[in-house]
């Protein structure tokens, strides 16, 4: 059965509303006709304009049997752009429509084989109906490309596929605004540079050899992201950063030589500010790793904070600089962090109030980190072993939200010391970089080991139990 209803569903990219007018709306309406059956689902509204880089969100739920309308009404830009997610349980769908000034835009949904499509029979307007044909290329050539046939030298230039057929499809589309144009064909570079960045990968799981190195591009991300539409594509920034650190004549600097020179690089050859520091940030964060918690590190700290100076926002800067000074943590015999953290019954905990003179089992994790929930057995068992001995385990989450966080101690039934840790305090500190991460501190409040071994390894007892009485 078909359940139609309104609505429209964004992945990548995006609505689009163009205007000269400032004080001109883009109009889109959104409700849900009947009831899909479902236990919930949720639409997220984003507006972002491009002229004046403001950026606002929404999201609404939609529970089982509820009639739901939304009308979206906003003051447009020289260019905007509008993101609809409607997602549920693991799946998402999406559309990009243009939003023409004045124009009130209905797009009717159904539901077929628990997908959305789009009823596209009562469509009249080229520029929406340009977009929709253009994901459905992008959709096509992605799966040619992945599954499709290539000898060595064709799987090199597989990415020119992007190009060819979003020249392709402009020529032959008519009556499409200039602007929309410019979008998809941007869209189509990007895809571009996307699928090389995965070439070295790709071709390596295909032929089970190193790909060369020096295979020809015919476009680099930093001129392709210098334009208006960057963004809105979520990744330019990484992919920037991507180009950037394969610069050969780089090759041989010291780390912070060449942090500094990479950033130089982007603050001189990217054109758009929020980018180009995006990009400085996550350059940053690179840097980062080389925080060992060695005899180096002051050192690591001062050029960091050199480093740090290219950040233009002073209160970020200084954040950034507090994370790696907190880095102090992360070192051997270093002292538990003095931060303070919710438990699941809204009490604030202050970490060092719990050593208590026993020893701690730090468990960081989160309730959408598949490998940390399949970690939940065994630390049970292992709490149970340990249940008459000095040690105490505590969980640190660094969960968003909170109801999320306490519904998965719930159905885990994990009613231990659990903290919520939301800004992820403890792992910045220590400089994690990946979850689930188990930390051992003695009862002296001092590090051990910032990696100690999980519940589910064959070696956990034996190594608790040399400290452990």
């Amino acid at each position: 059965m078909k359940l139609f209803i309104t609505a429209v569903f964004l992945f990548i990219s995006i609505t689009v509303c163009k205007s000269n007018d400032n004080n001109s709306t883009c109009k889109v309406k959104v409700s849900l006709e009947d009831s899909l059956r479902i236990n919930e689902m949720e639409i997220s509204v984003i507006h972002q304009k491009l002229d004046d880089n403001q950026y606002s969100s929404e999201m609404f739920s939609i529970k089982q049997g509820e009639e739901y309308k939304l009308n979206i009404e906003r003051t447009c830009g020289d260019f905007d752009v509008f993101y609809f997610y409607f997602a549920h349980n693991d799946w998402r769908d999406y559309v990009n429509v243009y939003v023409e000034k004045g124009i009130e835009l209905e797009l009717n949904f159904y539901v077929e084989n628990n997908r959305v499509k789009l009823d596209r029979s009562k469509i009249n307007d080229q520029n929406v109906l340009a977009l929709l044909q253009y994901a459905d290329l992008l959709n096509k050539t992605g799966r040619e490309i992945w599954y499709g046939e290539f000898s060595k030298a064709e799987f090199l230039t597989r990415s020119d596929i992007y190009l060819d057929r979003t020249e392709e499809f402009l020529t032959n589309t008519n009556g499409v605004k200039d602007d929309v144009k410019a979008y998809l064909r941007f869209l189509g570079q990007a895809n571009y540079l996307s699928d090389i960045g995965s070439i070295p990968y790709a071709y390596k799981f295909r032929f089970k050899e190193s790909a060369p190195l020096d295979f020809d591009t015919k476009h680099n991300a930093i001129d392709v992201f210098n334009s208006p539409f960057a963004e809105f594509y979520g990744s330019a920034a990484g992919m920037i950063v991507r180009e950037v650190q394969n610069q050969k004549e780089l090759k041989g600097l010291t780390a912070f030589n060449l942090a500094n020179q990479q950033i130089k690089i982007v603050k001189e050859r990217v054109n758009n500010p929020t980018l180009q520091q995006v990009a400085i940030d996550i350059l940053l964060e690179a840097f980062k790793k080389e925080f060992k918690g060695d005899v180096n590190f002051e050192k690591k700290i001062d050029e960091f904070k050199k480093l740090a100076q290219n950040i233009t926002n002073k209160e970020e800067r200084e954040k950034r600089i507090m994370e790696v000074e907190n880095l102090k943590y992360s070192m051997p015999g270093a002292e538990l962090p003095n931060f303070s953290m919710l438990d699941a019954n809204g009490n604030l905990v202050n970490l060092r109030d719990l050593l208590k003179g026993q020893y701690i089992y730090f468990d960081l994790w989160a309730s959408w980190c598949k490998p940390c929930r399949k970690e939940i057995p065994a630390l049970k068992q292992l709490e149970k072993d340990f249940e008459d001995k000095n040690i105490l385990f505590v969980g640190v989450s660094s969960d968003k939200k909170d109801n999320i966080w306490l519904k998965t101690l719930e159905k885990e039934g994990l009613h231990n010391t659990q903290l919520l840790d939301v800004d992820n305090k403890l792992g910045k500190s220590l400089n994690v970089t990946g979850i689930p991460r188990f930390l051992l501190y003695g009862p002296d409040g001092k590090l051990i080991n910032s990696n100690a071994p999980r519940p589910s390894n064959p070696q956990i007892q034996q190594f608790l139990n040399r400290y452990v009485q």
